[in-house]
């Protein structure tokens, strides 16, 4: 029952601050990253639809690779490919399977709250 808790639960340490997790990606390496909480998320997918947020791949990498450490003119200049496939291993240990048909309404429905909203408040 243990191992379904780790694969369902974003961890914390004593102080709430989320853990990183390990990830290898083929071709780059090894990396420490902490995933997405559900408002990230939501508000991601938002910019991404109408286009407002170009940069939201960067901008997961700045915030959610914890090693190796990078200087932020180093992400500013990472080649686009690696940012891809970082960006998309963060969304993928978030819980978010990303692909063309994924919606708004079907991120909503696998994502996990991070925070009381309207719907999850009973």
């Amino acid at each position: 029952m243990g191992n379904v808790k780790e694969k369902l639960i974003i961890r914390r340490n004593e102080k709430g601050e989320i853990l990183p997790l390990d990830i290898h990606i083929k071709g780059l390496g090894d990396f420490k990253v902490t995933p997405l909480l559900r408002g990230e998320v939501l508000e991601l997918m938002a910019g991404k639809q109408t286009n407002n947020n170009n940069d939201g791949d960067l901008e997961v990498v700045k915030k959610h690779l914890v090693e190796p450490k990078f200087t932020e003119q180093e992400l500013n200049d990472m080649k686009w490919n690696a940012i891809n496939m970082l960006s998309n291993e963060i969304f993928r240990i978030s819980g978010v399977e990303l692909s063309p048909e994924n919606t708004e309404e079907d991120i909503k429905k696998n994502s996990t709250p991070s925070e009381p909203t309207k719907e999850n408040v009973s």
